[in-house]
């Protein structure tokens, strides 16, 4: 990892815990002690779920963490151990806590009462997502590359429900418009930008 970006990821229900994360290589980065916090669970308890998913061959390790170096409170600097985003999503499933829960809940976008969902398919889980950080103004700033970034990482998580590739649905010219549009448009027009938005995402026929 080279110096990066820090971005707001995440505030529980509760609103007890937020924190920063790292930004880099289209990814987010969370360092073990981070999944601690977010998980509300022992470091025992998340490194063996690290150890078992790799174990598992869920993930392969290189191509999902990576070494920065960190200054600590005494002054010194240490090697810390980060894990991208596609392994705090595994940790999250496999963790049984209520932290576990609302993070679920947030990753996927997948909200509702009862039996109902909020958001009813994957265009427009990914299309409030996208609409929600741009116009929630949730970061300091960069909320227009972040919703942009978590729009397609949430599409291609759930590629296999699209027509095509998210490549071919969503290019970039298409990304920088449709985020414009959204971060111009008056609140009232919130349901024309997500029609909008689902426009461009074509799902498999069930």
């Amino acid at each position: 990892m080279t110096d990066t970006d820090q971005i707001h990821l995440f505030q529980s229900a509760d609103g007890y815990i937020q924190f920063d994360v790292a930004l880099d290589q289209d990814t987010v980065w969370l360092s073990l002690e981070q999944m601690v916090l977010l998980f509300e669970r022992d470091k025992s308890v998340i490194s063996r779920h690290l150890s078992n998913l790799f174990k598992e061959g869920e993930l392969v390790r290189d191509s999902v963490v990576a070494k920065n170096a960190t200054t600590a409170s005494d002054g010194k600097t240490y090697q810390v151990t980060y894990f991208n985003l596609d392994v705090v999503i595994s940790i999250g499933y496999r963790v049984k806590s209520q932290r576990g829960v609302q993070f679920r809940q947030w990753a996927t976008i997948e909200q509702g009462f009862g039996d109902e969902l909020f958001y009813p398919n994957v265009a427009s889980r990914a299309a409030n997502l996208l609409y929600l950080v741009i116009k929630n103004h949730p970061l300091a700033d960069g909320n227009k590359r972040t919703g942009s970034f978590l729009f397609l990482w949430y599409l291609r998580l759930n590629e296999h429900l699209l027509a095509k590739p998210t490549k071919q649905l969503i290019n970039d010219n298409t990304l920088v418009a449709l985020a414009l549009l959204v971060a111009e448009s008056k609140p009232e027009q919130k349901e024309l930008m997500i029609r909008l938005i689902e426009h461009f995402i074509l799902l498999k026929k069930q």
